[in-house]
């Protein structure tokens, strides 16, 4: 034991950067036509199916779907890592997926509070709401500010 230290005392795991990436600012070869293609391929019509019947994810953006599951776009992320322009670039599309991994590649020290506000407006359905604000937001510098602001 070491001296000063009291036995005693709870250890502390240390702080975790919950906001792991693989490559930053992201990699060159991924564009968002080149994501969709990938989700298109990954795409599964059960899954699609069963997303408000199983999951009630309904809505305009659930409409417009290819049916992958959470696995796989967890997976795909990983791969591609970080990018802020990519997650732009897929959020603009409007797919469920897109949407999905937009949030699941996006670089939260440049998450802007408008961007954060025009996402927000734009939540149709649980699914999205749920891993954009446990994915994305809440490792935004802005996220506290805008507790307040949407409570």
């Amino acid at each position: 034991m070491q001296p000063g230290k009291n036995m005693h005392a709870k250890s502390r795991k240390p702080a975790v950067n919950r906001s792991k990436s693989t490559k930053q600012s992201g990699a060159p070869e991924y564009t968002a036509e080149a994501v969709l293609a990938q989700l298109k391929k990954l795409g599964d019509k059960r899954v699609r199916e069963q997303m408000g019947t199983r999951f009630g994810i309904t809505g305009p953006t659930a409409q417009k779907s290819f049916g992958v599951s959470m696995a796989k776009m967890k997976a795909l992320a990983k791969k591609i890592g970080r990018s802020h322009d990519l997650a732009l670039a897929l959020w603009e599309t409007g797919w469920y997926e897109a949407r999905m991994m937009a949030s699941l590649v996006d670089e939260p020290q440049r998450v802007t509070p408008a961007q954060m506000d025009k996402w927000c407006r734009a939540f149709d359905n649980w699914g999205i709401c749920d891993t954009v604000c446990f994915c994305l937001f809440d490792r935004s510098p802005h996220a506290m500010s805008k507790i307040k602001k949407w409570a």
